[in-house]
């Protein structure tokens, strides 16, 4: 929605509707090329269910399917732009995200590819790893780590506090 009030002169609420709907026809139609990025059902497959959520600027069917079409099974919490009234870098998103998994913000690591992500995160009061994959590292700075790919975050779970452990090799440490 957001993108579309900026290249869309003086929406109106009819206009975004019918955009929005267009967009997603022509999305959820073209799904051949999707594909998850490396270590992402691997890493998903390491956390228990009730620990993450997706936060994402799609819409909710979008991200469903673009998430099938990749071979990620939809999780149980999600966040789709369609669902929050300020997208990012508005910080809404992640903390309808931290609230679902009834976490404060400061508790939460969001891993973001996008600048907009990033800063949404942070201003959501997040930690923030971001990954260098679509977006150079410059453009990513304001996270809290940047690492190359996803495949490099191990995860861990300490058996008494079922705190959840992560480790990755950072190309840069920001904060």
């Amino acid at each position: 929605m957001d993108t579309i009030r900026e290249y869309l002169p003086h929406p109106t609420p009819e206009s975004l509707t019918s955009h929005l709907a267009q967009l997603d026809s022509f999305a959820e139609e073209e799904q051949s090329d999707v594909t998850a990025y490396p270590g992402v059902v691997e890493l998903l497959a390491s956390l228990p269910s009730y620990r993450w959520a997706v936060v994402t600027s799609a819409s909710e069917k979008i991200m469903r399917s673009r998430l099938a079409a990749a071979g990620i099974l939809t999780p149980t919490h999600t966040v789709g732009g369609d669902t929050v009234r300020l997208g990012k870098p508005h910080p809404e998103g992640y903390l309808r995200g931290a609230g679902i998994l009834t976490r404060q913000p400061q508790e939460c690591l969001v891993i973001e590819d996008a600048p907009a992500g990033v800063r949404a995160g942070k201003a959501a009061g997040c930690q923030v790893l971001a990954v260098a994959s679509s977006h150079r590292l410059n453009e990513l700075q304001e996270a809290d780590w940047i690492i190359a790919s996803i495949d490099q975050i191990a995860v861990s779970v300490d058996p008494e506090t079922l705190t959840l452990n992560l480790k990755f090799p950072a190309l840069q440490s920001c904060g």
